[in-house]
Formats: structure tokens, C-alpha cells, sequence
């Protein structure tokens, strides 16, 4: 092969290490730190729990997707029951073994 040829692949094979070194670094970096774009869902999730935690008595607590996070009125529910209510939906893409761990805390 000529000396050219063996240089490319060289860089070729370096190149590629590095991309999977540079990916997997950024990776393991962020793993326990929210991005940019979840942020407002982990801050989501320190509100709500903040809110469940603060209730000692008996209470409803609703796990779902975003349906129910925009979609169910809580404080209906919390009028007409007389218990107190805690909406802990969040995000559709998220799953519910994952919710329902985050809510036994």
C-alpha cells in the first residue's frame, strides 16, 4: 500500500476513536446533571415533590404523562374528595416504573 493510502486509514481509525471517546467523556459527564432541555422537567419534579412531601395526612397523587400534567384540575378533585390531591404528572416519554419510583420516595 502506498505511504498516502496508510496515513488516511491512520486518521480514519483516529478520527473515529476519537469521536467515541469525545461522545462517551460528554456522556458520562452529564449523567446525574439535567440538560438544558429537561431542566424545567427536573424542576417540575422538585416542585411536586416538594408539594407531596409536605402533606403528612392522607393523600391522592395522579402519575401519568403530560395528559394528565396539562390536562386534570386537581383542586375539583381535592374540593369534592376533601383530600388533598398532588398532580405528579410530567412528561410522556418518561416511564411509569421510572414515575412511580420518583413518587415512593
Amino acid at each position: 500500500m502506498k505511504k498516502a493510502t496508510l496515513l488516511n486509514i491512520l486518521f480514519l481509525i483516529l478520527g473515529f476513536g476519537y469521536m467515541i471517546f469525545y461522545y462517551s467523556a460528554n456522556i458520562v459527564v452529564h449523567l446525574n446533571y439535567p440538560t438544558r432541555n429537561s431542566y424545567w422537567m427536573e424542576k417540575l419534579f422538585q416542585i411536586k415533590d416538594a408539594y407531596a412531601n409536605s402533606i403528612e395526612e392522607q393523600k391522592i397523587i395522579f402519575i401519568a404523562g403530560s395528559n394528565i400534567l396539562w390536562g386534570l384540575k386537581t383542586n375539583l378533585i381535592e374540593d369534592y374528595y376533601n383530600i388533598p390531591t398532588v398532580n405528579m404528572g410530567i412528561h410522556a416519554s418518561l416511564q411509569i416504573s421510572y414515575m412511580l419510583d420518583r413518587v415512593k420516595k
